[in-house]
């Protein structure tokens, strides 16, 4: 099977300001992606959040919330 191509900082930023939408809500919004594969980012920010790390994270999703402030966690509602 063939891989997704990687999310665009659009795509991401999508995912993260609707943070309060369900996951097929957000499949409206983010066409190209999964229900599943917006599941996988979601279980990504929520683990970036609590340990510093995600293996679930590109580097490019990792600066943005590095570098974003007010932000928060679409799982647990926690500021990021």
């Amino acid at each position: 099977m063939k891989r997704a191509p990687d999310w665009s900082k659009e795509e991401f930023e999508t995912l993260i300001k609707h943070w309060n939408l369900s996951d097929a809500d957000l499949s409206v919004l983010i066409p190209t992606r999964t229900t599943d594969a917006i599941k996988v980012v979601r279980s990504g920010i929520h683990e970036f959040h609590q340990k510093g790390t995600s293996s679930l994270l590109s580097k490019m999703m990792k600066t943005y919330i590095e570098q974003s402030h007010g932000l928060k966690c679409p799982l647990c509602g926690e500021g990021l």
